[in-house]
């Protein structure tokens, strides 16, 4: 595979038009009440509508679900008409633990229901939910059924979603794949500083970045946050009296971070109701003078939000 040239996108558009369309609709809070500092819960059906409506007049280009979002896919589902405007990627359910060939064989089953339920015949991406399943010792078989449900045109490209870049890397050395959704904002920097994105970059891999802001973290108030935090208190506030100074929401620096990230092809961005959609892109700005490199944390307990509450 050729390397993807920093920054492409696959539908160049005017400038504005193409910048966002780097950008993508994250549906998991269209199927349930997803993210830490979700404060609104999930929207409800006519919502969801008027989203999609909203966000393909805005340029957006992708929208990202799965089969673990709750009833998310349903819901796209019954807004069909108004998706069928955008890219879908979606995931495949977990498998048992010591999963077989026949185990395997079942992500074909829940590709062709998910293809039902928002019906569409094809999707443009599949990824692997739980990256892990891809490294353990039936690893191949999940991948023969990645393969041949791309060679029966269910799919147009297939990889994984993984928590870390080392994963990534080890699936991205074992088997040829299309896509890798990673989580990455200002305050981690790991993929970047890592080399793990210029590295699948070099492989010609299409990156999509998620957890923009952290599950709502990035656009707390770092004064309300819960003492769990206090060790990140400081950066939180530095950046936000930066963000003051250039005349920019936190939100828009957050996306500028990774608009300027050259490796990541697109954004998945969670929203959980019209307005949301209409701050972040009704009236998008040029980047911010922020020097990002001078805001990051290291702290695994913070940067991953399975460990908040640990």
């Amino acid at each position: 595979m050729n390397p993807v040239p920093p920054g492409k996108i696959e539908s160049p558009l005017p400038f504005n038009a193409g910048v966002l369309a780097r950008f993508g609709i994250g549906a998991a809070q269209f199927g349930m009440s997803y993210g830490r500092f979700n404060t609104q819960g999930m929207p409800s059906q006519d919502a969801v509508r008027n989203i999609l409506i909203a966000a393909r007049n805005f340029g957006l280009s992708v929208i990202d679900t799965a089969h673990e979002y709750g009833a998310s896919q349903s819901v796209l589902g019954q807004c069909a008409e108004e998706a069928r405007h955008f890219a879908m990627i979606t995931k495949t359910p977990r498998l048992p633990a010591d999963f077989t060939a026949a185990d395997a064989q079942t992500l074909a089953e829940a590709l062709r229901a998910a293809l039902g339920t928002l019906r569409r015949a094809s999707v443009d991406g599949l990824m692997v939910h739980n990256s892990d399943e891809l490294l353990a010792p039936g690893g191949g078989y999940v991948y023969e059924q990645l393969l041949a449900l791309k060679e029966a045109g269910l799919v147009r490209k297939i990889g994984i979603s993984a928590y870390t870049g080392e994963v990534a890397e080890k699936i991205a050395d074992r088997f040829p794949i299309d896509l890798v959704q990673l989580p990455i904002n200002w305050l981690d920097r790991r993929l970047i500083e890592s080399g793990t994105l210029r590295r699948l970059n070099e492989k010609g891999i299409e990156i999509h970045a998620r957890s923009a802001f952290l599950q709502g973290l990035l656009l707390a108030d770092p004064a309300t946050l819960a003492p769990n935090f206090d060790s990140v208190r400081p950066v939180l506030t530095a950046f936000r009296d930066s963000c003051t100074q250039a005349g920019v929401s936190p939100a828009h620096a957050a996306l500028h971070h990774l608009l300027g990230t050259p490796e990541i092809a697109r954004i998945i961005v969670g929203v959980e109701s019209i307005e949301q959609l209409n701050e972040l892109f009704g009236n998008f700005p040029p980047p911010p003078p922020i020097h990002f490199a001078d805001f990051s944390c290291n702290d695994v307990r913070i940067l991953n939000p399975v460990l908040w509450n640990a």
